[in-house]
């Protein structure tokens, strides 16, 4: 390092001895820094008068030593940082100085699963008291708790440590902390709730939320139907002069498929999103289509969708969905089958869900041998990708039915035996499903109502019809 380097300082000071300590130091340097250049040009001097000797053979160190460690300038580097050490140690500390975790990562884990492995009835003061957790560190104990499955654990633990706040151990004072328990609870409609009633303490508090706690208790709100709710949050969120965004209108949305499929309050809001000059996105225009799809309007979901794609939207596969479940509601299996080649244009990768809307809408319209034909791309796609593509239940029962309306009851039996022998297990529409075929053949619908492991409501007006059909051609058969 040169003499004249400039260098930074990192030490703050803050007391008036402190600074008294320092310019005595910057003096000394001062004076130091002169002996030491004097010094130094003596030697220099000394050493151009001074007859060279002649050259030995070098011989290896017996320490290993630092590079320059004994020239001027690192001499002078250590004597700085020993006067500013000095200083420093007087000097007092700052608050951005204090180190925030108490506990090592190893530490919150352990303290999570304590908390995971307590009894409902025991309190969380069992494990938490005595320490002294900051915000980070609870947030990593609820995220635990959450990924672990244990909410309601990870809430009854922020309600205690929230109740020890007035004596500094517990730092639960963070708008950041409720929006992340609202979060957890308003994932599932029957935990919002509990979403709400933190909304409603994090206010009783004195704790102002932020767009994304507004945005939170709008969706939980939905979540629940309750729709009044979900408005007087709305109203929460423009009496706070803070600005929607494009996630408020959609939340708003989907509370109106939520709380009855109200489909013109929805082409309302997103109208009003649009005069407010937000620009929507790929989840605006699916959430508005879902609610479209839902209500019978499957016409206005398409023309949303088609709106959609002139707006240059990236469209994702859960759009595509939707789309294909429209059509399929519609009826119109030619639109889901130009919907379903335009994703593949496009470049996305359909999922089972695409599959299945596919399947929806060739069963819905008699097509049986595309539904055969969508099933087998469905099963050469499931390798490569994973799973991802992989049939369900669903498949199953779809083109069963799709094949049984048609007559061809030698497919269903095949496609039947392809399910059981990949371990999945029929249920009541399964059951129904191979009725229908039966029926369309005009035999074993006697042998089918004593197999049936499902006698349902269902089931049982299915077979009815079908049993006196087919009584005065064959005997009844009863199988064990």
């Amino acid at each position: 390092m040169r003499l004249g380097a400039p260098r930074e300082s990192t030490v703050t000071v803050q007391s008036p001895a402190s600074v008294t300590r320092l310019h005595k130091a910057t003096s000394s340097l001062t004076q130091h820094r002169k002996q030491t250049h004097i010094t130094s040009n003596q030697t220099n001097v000394s050493e151009l008068q001074r007859p060279r000797r002649p050259a030995q053979a070098s011989r290896p160190p017996q320490t290993r030593q630092v590079p320059g460690a004994d020239t001027p300038g690192a001499q002078l580097d250590t004597w700085v940082q020993e006067q500013v050490a000095n200083v420093a140690r007087d000097a007092p500390v700052s608050w951005s100085d204090i180190q925030e975790p108490t506990h090592t990562p190893v530490d919150l884990l352990k303290l999570a699963k304590q908390l995971a492995d307590l009894p409902t009835t025991a309190a969380p003061s069992v494990v938490l008291k005595g320490s002294s957790l900051k915000r980070r560190q609870i947030m990593r104990i609820l995220s635990y708790l959450d990924k672990w499955g244990h909410r309601m654990k990870a809430l009854k633990a922020f309600e205690w440590m929230e109740k020890q706040n007035s004596s500094g151990d517990f730092d639960t004072h963070d708008t950041f902390l409720y929006t992340r328990l609202m979060t957890m609870f308003s994932r599932r409609s029957n935990d919002c709730s509990y979403a709400l009633q933190i909304f409603e303490s994090m206010q009783s508090r004195g704790i102002k939320p932020d767009l994304v706690a507004y945005n939170t208790a709008i969706n939980a709100a939905g979540k629940s139907g309750d729709w009044d709710k979900t408005m007087q949050s709305f109203e929460a969120l423009q009496e706070s002069k803070l600005k929607p965004d494009v996630w408020t209108f959609t939340s708003l949305i989907n509370a109106c498929q939520t709380c009855g499929n109200d489909w013109q309050s929805g082409l309302e809001i997103f109208d009003d999103m649009e005069f407010q000059g937000i620009i929507p996105n790929v989840y605006a225009y699916t959430s508005l289509m879902s609610l479209c799809q839902r209500a019978g309007q499957w016409q206005k979901a398409m023309r949303i969708f088609r709106r959609m794609e002139a707006a240059d939207v990236t469209v994702d596969v859960i759009a595509y969905n939707s789309a294909i479940a429209a059509c399929a509601k519609g009826g119109d299996w030619e639109q889901a089958w130009a919907v379903f080649s335009s994703m593949r244009r496009a470049g996305v990768q359909p999922n089972t869900v695409s599959y299945n809307s596919l399947l929806s809408v060739c069963e819905r319209c008699g097509q049986a041998e595309r539904a055969l034909e969508v099933f087998r791309s469905m099963e050469r796609e499931a390798g490569p990708t994973f799973g991802y593509t992989g049939s369900s239940l669903v498949t199953y029962n779809t083109l069963i039915s799709a094949c049984g309306k048609a007559g061809m009851y030698d497919q269903v039996q095949n496609i039947h035996a392809e399910m059981q022998a990949k371990g999945i297990n029929g249920d009541v529409f399964t059951m129904c499903g191979l009725i229908t075929a039966c029926e369309r053949v005009c035999h074993a619908a006697k042998v089918m109502l004593c197999c049936c492991l499902h006698p349902a409501t269902i089931v049982l007006a299915v077979i009815r019809p079908v049993c006196l059909q087919c009584m005065a051609s064959a005997p009844f058969t009863q199988v064990d």
